[in-house]
């Protein structure tokens, strides 16, 4: 028996460290299990032939609550009967005691300690980032098929782009379009294709377990119960889609209607005095010109080269060695064609 009949999410935020196994089923049929904090599996009662293994990740930062809310719900109608799933879902609520906290993270970024990064500490994220990626790895050896995840994240700031997903760089692994179009499909027009490796929840699942993966911002942090789920609509109609039909075409990319960027560099916080050029509240994607100042560090200034680029991510407030911002370089449709597969 489950310990919860319905809003998973109350029950979690109230028994963070409740770990005891449990399983039911469903009234579609399916199996549920919650194998850990956070951590729930449901499988289909009869298999598809071209069964996918779904990981939906939320709250890798504790206070990116809409993508939290948004499973909730659709775990909530998986509960009631009203949805059903014919693929092999794995549910991840990243982070429960920084959402109790309504704090991004406790003492580590959470979403910088996969691929094998959680060995290098004993804080509450490097152990919950060794949890979810054992978790992660049982599910995705226990189902064959096409493995995807999707890491569902908002942003600190507002963007120019209030939607859009990061890619995980794979050398010599083209990107599917498919994938790209089911992008566009959940409503995201703006894609970042990053240029190294990273120890990103969506990297780890792509790079460890040849995942196609995501890491998809949906919109601008806020607390829970002020976000307005309506602005996650196409997103949730297209997921639903997804685990309900053994298989989905989702058509052609449309490349003109989408944003698409090559990430070209990160600037890195070396030095307690980083001080970007621009107001706390820029927006991301916001375009600067050849030349432009971005930032001073260590009293040497950060330039834009090969400009025009755009700033996403800032945040000089993050730990000494971390990423305190990322530039990116508009690209032609040719450009991301070349990077794609069919």
């Amino acid at each position: 028996m489950l310990p919860f009949t319905s809003d998973y999410l109350s029950y979690l935020l109230t028994h963070p460290n409740d770990s005891e196994y449990a399983k039911a089923e469903l009234p579609g049929g399916e199996q549920i299990e919650l194998i850990g904090v956070g951590a729930l599996v449901i499988t289909p009662k009869h298999l598809a032939n071209h069964c996918k293994a779904i990981v939906l990740s939320a709250g890798i930062h504790g206070n990116e609550t809409a993508p939290i809310e948004w499973l909730n719900q659709l775990l909530d109608d998986l509960l009631k009967g009203t949805q059903s799933t014919r693929h092999p879902l794995l549910l991840l609520f990243g982070h429960p005691n920084a959402m109790i906290a309504a704090k991004r993270e406790l003492e580590f970024n959470l979403n910088r300690l996969f691929c094998g990064a959680w060995q290098q500490g004993n804080s509450q994220e490097h152990q919950r980032a060794a949890q979810l990626a054992s978790w992660m790895a049982d599910f995705y050896q226990r189902f064959d098929g096409e493995r995807l995840h999707y890491d569902l994240h908002t942003a600190i700031r507002g963007s120019v782009h209030e939607k859009f997903a990061v890619a995980p760089f794979i050398p010599q692994r083209p990107h599917n379009v498919s994938q790209l179009a089911f992008l566009q499909h959940c409503g995201v027009h703006c894609v970042l294709f990053y240029h190294q490796s990273t120890q990103t929840f969506s990297y780890h699942s792509a790079a460890v377990h040849g995942a196609e993966a995501f890491t998809v911002e949906l919109g601008q942090v806020k607390p829970f119960g002020h976000n307005d789920l309506s602005k996650l609509d196409a997103l949730d109609n297209s997921i639903r889609q997804l685990i309900t039909h053994a298989r989905v075409d989702w058509g052609n990319v449309s490349y003109k209607d989408c944003h698409w960027y090559q990430v070209t560099e990160e600037i890195i916080r070396h030095h307690e005095d980083l001080a970007f050029n621009f107001a706390d509240d820029l927006a991301n994607f916001t375009e600067f010109a050849d030349g432009a100042l971005l930032a001073i560090q260590a009293g040497e200034p950060i330039l834009v080269s090969d400009g025009p680029k755009a700033v996403v991510f800032p945040n000089a407030k993050v730990a000494i060695g971390q990423r305190a911002a990322i530039l990116v370089k508009a690209m032609s449709i040719a450009q991301c064609q070349h990077l794609t597969k069919q």
